[in-house]
C-alpha cells in the first residue's frame, strides 16, 4: 500500500466519477470544502438533492424539519433494523468484477501520482475524478436472493437503509439492501430487478472478531461470483477468489 495513495484518499483527492452520490450534482466552480473537495450545489441547497438521489436509489426524501416516515405501527417501527451511511462512503470499498482488477490497480497508481503532483502546504491544488465503470456488477448477473441466502446467517439484513449528509438531511434508499451484524461491518447491495448492480462494504477492522467477519463474508462473496474488492481510500485491493489475498488485505486493516 503506497503511503501517498493512502493520504490522497484521506484528504479527498479521489474519484468523483464512481461516487455519484457525492459528486453527481453540478459542482459550483471554484468553491471548495474544508477537505479540498469541490463542493456540489446539492450540498448548499438540499432542494437540489432529491432528484439525484431518487434517480440513484429510488430514494424517498425527508429532512430533520419534517416528520419522519411513519411505519405501520410503533412496535413494528421499533423492531426494524435501520442503517445510515454517509453519502461520501458510497462505493469507497467497492466490489468489482475480478477481470477489472488490473485497470483498478492502474487507476490507484494514477490517483497516488496525482496526489503527489498536486500536494501543497494547504492541501491540494486540484481534484482527481476517478474513472467509473457504467456496467458495475450487472454483467455478472448476481442475484440479490443468492447473496442473502449465503450471508444472512452471520450478516442479518437491515430493514431500512438511509443516506445523506450533515446533521439533518436524510433519504431512504429502497434500492439498497444491507447486511451486517452492526453498523461498522456492512455489505451494501444496490439492486434492480432482483440483480445486484453495485456493491460495496463498510469494514472497520479494529478487533480480531471484525477481521474474522470480514474474512468470512469476502470469502463467501468470492465463491458466489468472480469478484475483487478495491479500497479507494487505502490504495489497496484484494482478489476475492484468492483467500491469501483477502487475508493480506484484512491484516493490513487490522494493523492500521
Amino acid at each position: 500500500m503506497s503511503e501517498s495513495g493512502k493520504r490522497a484518499g484521506e484528504d479527498g483527492v479521489r474519484g468523483g466519477g464512481q461516487n455519484e452520490l457525492s459528486n453527481g450534482c453540478e459542482a459550483e466552480p471554484g468553491k471548495e470544502t474544508d477537505d479540498g473537495v469541490k463542493n456540489a450545489r446539492c450540498r448548499d441547497n438540499p432542494e437540489a438533492a432529491p432528484g439525484l438521489l431518487r434517480r440513484l436509489f429510488g430514494a424517498r426524501t425527508g429532512a430533520s424539519s419534517e416528520a419522519p416516515i411513519e411505519a405501520a405501527g410503533q412496535e413494528e417501527a421499533s423492531s426494524r433494523r435501520r442503517l445510515f451511511f454517509h453519502e461520501d462512503d458510497y462505493g469507497m470499498l467497492e466490489l468489482i468484477p475480478a477481470d477489472r482488477l488490473p485497470s483498478a490497480a492502474a487507476e490507484l497508481d494514477k490517483i497516488a501520482k496525482f496526489a503527489d503532483d498536486h500536494r501543497s502546504e494547504s492541501g491540494y491544488t486540484d481534484l482527481y475524478v476517478r474513472q467509473d465503470d457504467p456496467e458495475g456488477l450487472s454483467r455478472l448477473e448476481l442475484r440479490l436472493t443468492d447473496i442473502e441466502a449465503a450471508v444472512s446467517k452471520f450478516a442479518e439484513p437491515f430493514d431500512i437503509v438511509t443516506t445523506g449528509y450533515g446533521s439533518g438531511y436524510r433519504v431512504e434508499c429502497p434500492d439498497i439492501q444491507a447486511f451486517g451484524p452492526n453498523e461498522e461491518t456492512v455489505l451494501f447491495c444496490q439492486h434492480q430487478g432482483g440483480l445486484v448492480t453495485r456493491a460495496w462494504l463498510t469494514l472497520e477492522i479494529g478487533e480480531e472478531d471484525q477481521r474474522d467477519w470480514g474474512l468470512r463474508i469476502l470469502t463467501m462473496l468470492g465463491r458466489l461470483a468472480p469478484l475483487a474488492l478495491v479500497d479507494w481510500l487505502a490504495d489497496d485491493y484484494a482478489d476475492l477468489r484468492d483467500e491469501a489475498s483477502i487475508v493480506r488485505y484484512l491484516d493490513g486493516l487490522l494493523e492500521n
